[in-house]
């Protein structure tokens, strides 16, 4: 799964780097990396729905099995409250 980042909060990061002192310039360094951050493309975080995909009989008793609409992972008996799909990260709708 890919993480969420800032984008501003890591060209400020880029920025705050320490210069060397080996007498040549980084400036050149840190305007690249701050261009290819500029370029990268952005990730929206995702929203998904919970879909009862099925009943699965335990010993125990019967349990409701789900299935993320984002990723396709199915869990058994969502109903504690899982607001997100602990498999891709997908904030849940329902």
């Amino acid at each position: 799964m890919d993480d969420l980042i800032s984008r501003q909060a890591a060209i400020e990061a880029v920025k705050d780097l320490p210069n060397c002192d080996n007498g040549f310039s980084d400036t050149y360094d840190k305007a690249r990396i701050i261009g290819v951050l500029d370029e990268l493309p952005t990730a929206e975080p995702r929203t998904g729905k919970w879909i009862k995909d099925r009943l699965s009989s335990t010993l125990g008793g019967s349990y409701g099995v789900y299935r993320c609409s984002e990723c396709e992972s199915s869990y058994q008996d969502i109903g504690y409250g899982w607001n997100y799909c602990p498999n891709c990260g997908a904030k849940m709708e329902n």
